[in-house]
């Protein structure tokens, strides 16, 4: 007997789509089951919807369409009585494209990335519009801007600024007592935050 999975147990959707849940119910002998599984939903308030019973759409296999309006984490648990439980995860992003996910206030704010600037607006504008362009160059940037890459972006930039005061790319002085310290040329951070976006390069 068991209950198994037919969509992904965890995706990432905008936030006001729709989050389709389904699976498939077996009894005690492997046979596909008439029992009709219910869909307990969680959204990012923390506070359970009341259960509901998943559509049939063919034998043993069931769906339930979830709508997920607000920003955040959502959990849905499947129960099947008698015959197991099996959960989901779903989170929802607030739609945004391109380098308007990251804005001058989230570099250059109070609460900012950069935290101390002498970089004028203008300067950050540039930097983070063309580092916004060398990410999408390489990645594939999807509408729901994930905070990945929102974090890769910030570091593009700031390390866009340091190299402007090196225009020939070799730091001086002995970063030991304190002089230029360079970011990596490969920074392995953005590596990281962006590998799952990564471009295929072919040939």
């Amino acid at each position: 007997m068991s209950l198994t999975a037919l969509s992904p147990e965890s995706v990432s959707l905008p936030a006001g789509g729709l989050w389709e849940v389904s699976v498939i119910v077996r009894d005690a002998d492997g046979y596909l089951s008439d029992v009709v599984p219910t869909l307990t939903v969680t959204p990012p308030d923390g506070i359970p919807d009341a259960p509901v019973a998943m559509t049939l759409v063919a034998a043993g296999v069931y769906r339930t369409f979830v709508s997920a309006p607000d920003a955040g984490y959502y959990l849905a648990r499947s129960t099947a009585t008698g015959l197991g439980v099996l959960d989901f995860a779903a989170f929802a992003i607030v739609p945004s494209a391109g380098a308007g996910a990251v804005t001058i206030a989230d570099l250059t704010g109070p609460d900012g990335y950069m935290q101390v600037s002498s970089w004028s607006d203008d300067q950050v504008e540039d930097a983070l519009a063309a580092e916004a362009q060398a990410q999408r160059d390489v990645c594939e940037v999807p509408a729901a801007y994930p905070l990945s890459l929102r974090e890769a972006l910030l570091r593009r930039v700031v390390r866009n600024l340091a190299m402007r005061g090196l225009p020939l790319a070799v730091p001086t002085g002995d970063a030991e007592a304190g002089d230029t310290v360079l970011p990596p040329g490969n920074d392995p951070e953005v590596r990281r935050l962006e590998r799952p976006w990564r471009k295929a390069v072919m040939g």
